[in-house]
């Protein structure tokens, strides 16, 4: 057969371009794993991703990470479990036509064996632990059901990149639960996996022919039942080409004599060898397509498969998130619209309010004023009062006389702001008290409505410490004081008096006639 038809050829180039694909299809999960994370952590981006979103992201990715590394190998693996004793090795003995693996009486496998094809001229058994060679195919023998409790991290650890499934049963007994859970735990972590079923030791029954046929149709019925209605990995048709009756044992005795150069039926064979090595070989022959000329479908198929339904879940996921989003831009826009037009009308109202607040404080400004200068007035007229209250020791020299000046300004400009404080004080407080009042009123329907409760809190009421500086040593600065006697009945005051300050001053100096 040419290269380009060869069923492993084309195997080769369906697995570079599927896993080429999921390589592409891991990348847009965990892009869009990264992307649902971000916008599930934003807490500006409320209920538009949740965490079941996030969740069932993550575990798919995780999912065709695992499917990445099955297809990422170079070779295609079988894995070979039974119970201790229904003659693994004796199977693969059979299959390799040389007893490459200890079998029979007290020959019992304790650990994973690995049987690869090698490059090399030199033939070698792989042991768990041993550095992986190049090889194109690797047949696993699985340790026995029996012996570990470790099901779980072996199948994680060897199984979980098998291609085929080869469940061998001791024909002389009943499928056992140990060996369906295994297949039935491969199965929760494989896409419906290949799975064939040899009920070996079947040369037993030539010594009760007249029960061969009862036991061959039990046997087939409980097979079929598992792989139909229990695992679900195959229909009921295909299932009959998965189960097979043979006697490794003597198929592997036939090919030994066989490659010596004697008979195949050579040695004490049981009846019907024939018909069983016949099985034999047609277990072989579906074996070797199933492995190599259906691979791309037994392979790839579940696997594509699998990749759309999840596709399918990222999109719908990834739908669900754009109509979450979407809606949140128009909620986001019309909320921006409202905050626009809110905006807009608190700012007019700001700017009447400032005006009616410029407004009050000019006439609180004016009221102020006027109160204070009628207070003022009347302590002007009582000013009197406050002079005869001064008490301090008067001496006309200038240095004495300066002192005195300075005390009595100190004292009216002290007593004035006294007064003044207890005539304006209280008025003028109440009135910026109940000016604050109207502020603060008219400014609460422009603030929301958690805040118009607290803000005579945010606002408290404050007094006004008031102080009144009169400043009378400045206003009394030009003042000149006369403090020299004056004679009220001598010749100069009687003329100032009865003439004038002008004609008196002409007739002292003797430039006009005296009047008589």
């Amino acid at each position: 057969m040419a290269e380009s038809a060869s069923p492993l050829k084309h195997f080769v180039l369906a697995k570079k371009t599927i896993t080429a694909i999921f390589d592409q299809l891991l990348e847009f999960v965990t892009e869009g794993s990264h992307f649902v994370e971000a916008t599930y952590k934003n807490p500006e981006l409320d209920r538009v991703a949740t965490e079941d979103d996030l969740i069932e992201i993550q575990r798919y990715k995780n999912k065709l990470s695992i499917i990445g590394e099955v297809l990422s190998r170079r070779h295609m693996k079988v894995a070979f479990f039974g119970r201790t004793s229904s003659g693994k090795s004796s199977v693969i003995n059979a299959m390799l036509w040389d007893k490459v693996l200890p079998s029979g009486i007290g020959h019992t496998t304790n650990c994973f064996l690995s049987v690869e094809g090698t490059d090399g001229d030199k033939a070698y058994l792989m042991t768990e632990g041993s550095d992986e060679k190049k090889n194109v195919k690797i047949v696993m023998e699985r340790i026995s059901t029996d012996v570990t409790t470790e099901l779980d991290s072996w199948i994680d650890k060897f199984c979980l990149d098998a291609d085929v499934f080869v469940l061998v049963a001791n024909s002389e007994s009943t499928l056992m639960n140990t060996e369906k859970q295994f297949f039935h735990k491969v199965n929760e972590r494989l896409s419906k996996p290949n799975i064939f079923i040899l009920n070996n030791r079947w040369d037993a029954s030539a010594s009760e022919p007249e029960y061969m046929e009862d036991v061959r149709r039990q046997h087939m019925e409980r097979c079929l039942h598992f792989l139909v209605e229990e695992l679900k990995v195959v229909d009921p048709l295909e299932a009959r080409s998965r189960i097979f009756f043979v006697s490794a044992k003597e198929v592997l005795s036939a090919r030994k004599h066989k490659a010596q150069g004697m008979p195949e039926g050579g040695g004490a064979l049981a009846e019907g060898f024939q018909a069983r090595l016949q099985e034999f070989q047609n277990f072989e022959q579906i074996f070797e397509e199933c492995i190599s000329q259906s691979a791309v479908k037994t392979k790839f198929e579940q696997h594509t498969i699998r990749a759309k339904q999840i596709l399918e879940t990222v999109k719908n996921i990834m739908d669900s998130i754009n109509v979450a989003a979407a809606e949140k831009r128009v909620y986001s826009i019309e909320e921006r619209e409202d905050q626009i037009d809110r905006l807009d009308f608190i700012r007019n109202q700001m700017n009447l309010l400032t005006l009616d607040v410029k407004k009050k404080i000019r006439e609180v400004t004016e009221e102020v004023a006027n109160k204070v200068s009628c207070a003022m007035t009347d302590e002007i007229c009582r000013l009197s009062v406050l002079v005869d209250e001064f008490c301090s020791e008067f001496h006309p020299t200038p240095s004495v006389l300066k002192v005195y000046k300075n005390e009595l300004n100190k004292h009216i400009e002290d007593g004035m702001g006294r007064n003044l404080a207890d005539r304006c004080t209280n008025e003028v407080n109440a009135s910026m008290l109940q000016s604050q009042q109207e502020i603060i009123e008219n400014l609460k329907p422009l603030l929301p409505a958690g805040i118009q409760n607290k803000l005579h809190t945010l606002i408290p009421c404050k007094k006004f410490d008031l102080s009144y500086d009169l400043n009378c040593h400045k206003l009394c600065s030009d003042f000149q004081e006369d403090i020299v006697f004056h004679f009220s009945l001598g010749w100069c005051s009687l003329v100032h008096r009865f003439l004038g300050p002008t004609n008196a001053q002409r007739v002292l100096l003797g430039l006009s006639d005296p009047i008589f």
